[in-house]
């Protein structure tokens, strides 16, 4: 991966330790343009035993702006994907932890952006190969970070699983190519706008090919007789404004209900049914006790007239 990493970085820290562990303080990293900058403190422990070995950092700041996100991660020989957007989130501001053990890569904290704030924590296993994660974010300005105005600020939790595996995307790639990473992706959206639909407390899930990412946003109705539907697709992350968005609203029959939704339907109607009975019942006993009365003063004026 650091074949051609050529960047010039300018380290600085104080450390103690021996033969089993290190400890490092007032650890500072940064380029010579100071673009990037980072300050930390943090050990590697069980220096001895691969299986056992863990790196943590507490990463206090870390700043990188300009050019410099595309410039240290073109140094990788990996691929790369959405630089577009990396560019316009503009100035990353990051706090959190790092910690590396046995072919297990951590790190998650908060993350500033010129779009929005967010919350995030991501697993680089190499045991199975997958990039996992999840992020929490309460307004980030989606439409401006993927260049697509029909879409609004979003608020959601989300969870996603990335394939990192040479072997499984090339063989994906084989059958139908595409630029977009190969991966899942399921939130909980507690409010988000598209094409001039507000959604609140939604369900989103993303699957992607590598060739077209299909998204769906599902929200129930009180009753669960109704959800309102929203779907969309695109196949370029660099062309978002050309992603398809189809709305709609899906009615739930009855014979599509699950068991427990049919019993409790029976319930519902057998009650409503009887209801209606007691209803028309008390009504009848109504009309039933004004004719009496009616009877028992028409029956009262006769006495009096006699």
């Amino acid at each position: 991966m650091l074949n051609n990493f050529k960047e010039t970085f300018l380290l600085s820290t104080k450390f103690s330790g021996g033969g089993e562990s290190l400890t490092f303080r007032d650890v500072s990293v940064k380029t010579t343009d100071n673009l990037f900058h980072v300050r930390a403190d943090g050990g590697v422990s069980d220096l001895k035993d691969k299986y056992k070995l863990n790196v943590h950092f507490n990463i206090h700041q870390c700043v990188a702006q300009g050019g410099v996100k595309a410039r240290i991660i073109n140094q990788f020989s990996v691929k790369k994907f959405m630089m577009k957007q990396l560019q316009t989130l503009g100035t990353l501001r990051y706090r959190g932890q790092l910690n590396v053990r046995h072919k297990r890569v951590e790190l998650g904290g908060h993350l500033g952006t010129d779009c929005g704030q967010m919350q995030f924590a991501l697993l680089v296993s190499a045991l199975d190969k997958y990039l996992t994660g999840n992020v929490q974010s309460d307004d980030f300005q989606l439409g401006k970070a993927m260049d697509s105005p029909e879409w609004g600020n979003i608020g959601c939790t989300a969870g996603f699983k990335i394939d990192i595996s040479k072997e499984r995307t090339a063989q994906m790639r084989r059958q139908k190519g595409g630029k977009l990473p190969i991966g899942e992706v399921d939130a909980l959206v507690r409010g988000v706008k598209i094409k001039g639909f507000h959604l609140n407390d939604v369900h989103a899930d993303i699957v992607s090919d590598g060739a077209v990412a299909e998204g769906h946003l599902r929200t129930e109705g009180k009753l669960k007789l109704a959800e309102i539907l929203c779907s969309f697709s695109f196949t370029n992350t660099d062309e978002m404004k050309k992603t398809k968005v189809k709305p709609g609203l899906r009615f739930h029959l009855f014979h599509q209900r699950s068991d427990e939704e049919k019993a409790e339907h029976k319930r519902l109607k057998a009650e409503r049914r009887e209801q209606k009975a007691e209803r028309k019942e008390a009504k009848r006993q109504e009309r039933e006790a004004k004719r009496q009365a009616r009877e028992e003063k028409k029956k009262s004026k006769g006495k009096d007239t006699m």
